[in-house]
């Protein structure tokens, strides 16, 4: 799907750091960064990549968070804010700060 300028449209969730640090983590070739307490707007598979698969059930749940665990050691302290709507660029509270 394409935006109104053209560019690729991507399903997006919107996500708080709740952490007291940064959080920065990569999801196809793309570094993501979220200072503590702001809000950024990420592709869903890069959410679903480091706190594990929301839409999962019973067992497959269970494996996919031991996954995304095994990655760091631990979970981010990622809150999910909204998970509605396509971004092609992504709401990002930290623009400038970065």
């Amino acid at each position: 799907m394409e935006g109104s300028d053209g560019g690729l449209m991507i399903e997006a969730v919107i996500l708080r750091n709740k952490d007291r640090k940064t959080f920065s983590d990569k999801w196809d070739g793309k570094t993501y960064t979220i200072p503590p307490g702001k809000m950024k707007a990420v592709p869903v598979a890069a959410a679903k990549h480091w706190l594990g698969d929301w839409d999962l059930k019973g067992p497959d749940l269970a494996a996919d968070k031991r996954r995304a665990l095994g990655r760091n050691g631990e979970l981010p302290n990622l809150e999910i804010v909204s998970d509605e709507g396509e971004s092609s660029e992504g709401k990002d509270e930290t623009k400038g700060q970065e």
